[in-house]
């Protein structure tokens, strides 16, 4: 008996797609969207966004016959020293002192961009981006809804919640403000988990594919795809990904890729100190840094150091163990939550073990934050939010920015909202609940 309430229980977790949604919500919902979409294109057009001269930077490089030029040699995060190319080509796009930044990404993408930055200016590309990232961040949060089908939040509740922690956060305004690229593929990252749960398994592992060669982050959400068995979307993946890998060389020459998988080397035996960081791995250094008596405390700017090889190998046993725990702790949830929880959970355990575990990381996770309504009552789901919107709030983040010796502070604050929220939901994918299901239901009927 107390199998089948539970099922009649959860049928709305694995049928639902968000059809049941009324549609007064909905309405309100966009309209709460769309006005914060409108708001963030006045704020942002016409900015210098630094993130996105990278890409500029490297598709012109490209489209100069000057490859040489994509990826400056060593590790770097920061460009404090730009080469005489580089400075030339921000005077002409008139702001010499504008800040810069490495390109780190796959060469496909600067390949492809190359004959489109011939025709317009940085800033023209800069803004045509940014309205991407804000329909992007749009689309994401209709996804992220999607994705639970439940009707236990409307989506206006949701819509605000997840402008909330994604605009309202600290990582979130910036990552916008600096026309971070994270954004459009945390929406195609999300967008190949919602085919999943609507058993579309070749788009499902086709899109992955395409979120990975944008990033190469997502490669690693591929063992979701393991953990629920949907072998149709990993060879979607696998033919998906090889396909553009090839392309990728075709259209800009194995050289690049050369330079390329070099400097992933060079960040790899690095360990990022900064602020905006919610990995793990610096507060390790850390920690043999005061014992060896060689710490420093106020960092200004993001650095790297070398990584001490001890370090590498917990990263990885931690990676391999959370990504282990992730699957055994979710499985007896039913499809829609645990599908929503395994993403959020490998999204957290991915920024915590990240060589780069930048803070634009986390708003994927934070715009699915909503999705706890699956475990927990709307009330309770609605002040979780609230507080970890507090906690990562924009005003507090500038507040312990201004202090130097509050450097690894406010970055083993993010690790432990990032820690906090992965315990959460281990103990709520345990927590009976209508999220579960039998583990023997066959059994349960006896």
């Amino acid at each position: 008996m107390r199998a089948s309430v539970s099922d009649s229980a959860t049928t709305s977790f694995d049928n639902a797609g968000g059809g049941v949604t009324p549609r007064a919500q909905v309405i309100l919902g966009w309209a709460i969207v769309a006005l914060a979409s409108v708001g963030l294109w006045l704020f942002l057009r016409g900015t210098w966004s630094v993130d996105l001269t990278a890409i500029y930077f490297a598709a012109h490089f490209i489209g100069q016959g000057d490859p040489d030029l994509v990826y400056l040699p060593g590790a770097n995060i920061r460009v404090v020293d730009p080469p005489a190319a580089w400075a030339a080509l921000a005077a002409s796009q008139g702001n010499p002192d504008g800040k810069l930044t490495p390109y780190l990404y796959p060469p496909l993408w600067a390949a492809l961009l190359a004959p489109v930055v011939e025709r317009v200016s940085a800033q023209g590309f800069f803004d045509a981006v940014n309205a991407l990232n804000i329909a992007a961040l749009a689309g994401t949060i209709w996804l992220s809804f999607r994705l639970i089908g439940s009707s236990r939040i409307g989506f206006g509740t949701w819509a605000a919640l997840s402008l909330a922690l994604g605009v309202g956060s600290g990582f979130g305004f910036f990552g916008l403000w600096l026309g971070q690229p994270q954004i459009i593929v945390s929406f195609v990252t999300l967008l190949a988990f919602v085919l999943l749960a609507g058993r579309r398994d070749l788009g499902a592992g086709a899109v992955l594919a395409l979120a990975a060669a944008m990033k190469l982050g997502p490669a690693l959400l591929v063992v979701i795809f393991v953990m629920e068995r949907r072998w149709r979307a990993l060879a979607a993946f696998v033919v998906v990904g090889g396909a553009l890998a090839a392309a990728s060389v075709l259209m800009a020459g194995w050289p690049m890729h050369q330079a390329f998988l070099a400097k992933l080397a060079a960040l790899d035996d690095s360990v990022m100190i900064s602020r905006t960081s919610a990995g793990l791995e610096m507060m390790l250094y850390q920690i043999g840094a005061v014992i060896d008596g060689t710490a420093y405390w106020s960092v200004p700017l993001p650095v790297l150091e070398p990584e001490p090889v001890w370090i590498g190998w917990v990263m990885r046993l931690v990676l391999i163990a959370g990504a282990v725990a992730i699957w055994g702790m979710t499985r007896t949830l039913r499809k829609r939550p645990r599908i929503w929880a395994r993403l959020f959970a490998m999204l957290l355990l991915a920024v915590v073990t990240n060589p780069l575990p930048w803070l634009h990381y986390l708003i994927l996770p934070a715009l699915m934050l909503p999705g706890l309504v699956v475990f927990l009552t709307p009330a309770r789901t609605v002040t979780v939010a609230l507080a970890v919107a507090a906690v990562l709030s924009l005003p507090l983040f500038l507040w312990m920015a201004r202090v130097p010796a509050l450097t690894f502070p406010q970055a083993g604050l993010h690790l432990a909202v990032a820690l906090g929220l992965l315990a959460l939901v281990f103990w709520l994918s345990r927590r009976p609940g209508p999220a579960n299901r039998p583990l023997h239901p066959e059994r349960s009927r006896l």
